[in-house]
């Protein structure tokens, strides 16, 4: 809060609250970090399989396309 001289003073909650701030960063940093660990964990294990076994991959992707095409159509 600014005083009549012009500075400004922090009261107990707003370091309260910029600590709670400065701690839910770091959580959203790490939660951040463990997500794209897991994606690029996923997008490797993808593509080991499709270098495996390209036409199951090749099927199951016609297969999904399929069925998302019958549910479109339906709507239209």
């Amino acid at each position: 809060m600014a005083n009549p001289n012009g500075t400004t003073e922090t009261t107990h909650e707003g370091r309260d609250v910029t600590q709670m701030l400065e701690g839910a960063r770091e959580q959203i940093g790490e939660a951040t970090d463990r997500a794209r660990r897991a994606v690029r964990k996923a997008d490797r294990a993808l593509g080991e399989r499709m270098q495996e076994n390209p036409l199951l991959v090749l099927g199951i992707a016609v297969g999904v396309g399929y069925v998302i095409g019958r549910i479109v159509s339906r709507y239209r």
